[in-house]
């Protein structure tokens, strides 16, 4: 059961750090908008922070969150 919770943690933040890397793409082919936007020269980082752990992994019932950085504006 524990290493069906850590695959799934895992899983889990895999797919926000995707989604996270992914969106600036997203929103430049987009295009619109007031055209003050820097997204292709633009870099950003997502790290998550495990709060709650005593191990280094994230278990289920334990709280998180996430360390985001961009230099778009």
């Amino acid at each position: 059961m524990r290493s069906r919770t850590r695959m799934l943690t895992t899983m889990a933040a895999l797919a926000v750090t995707v989604v996270m890397a992914l969106a600036p793409a997203a929103g430049a082919a987009r295009g619109g908008g007031s055209g003050k936007s820097n997204i292709a020269g633009s870099t950003s980082s997502l790290s998550l922070v495990l709060l709650d752990s005593t191990d280094g992994l994230a278990h289920y019932g334990q709280r998180v969150t996430f360390n985001v950085a961009t230099t778009a504006t």
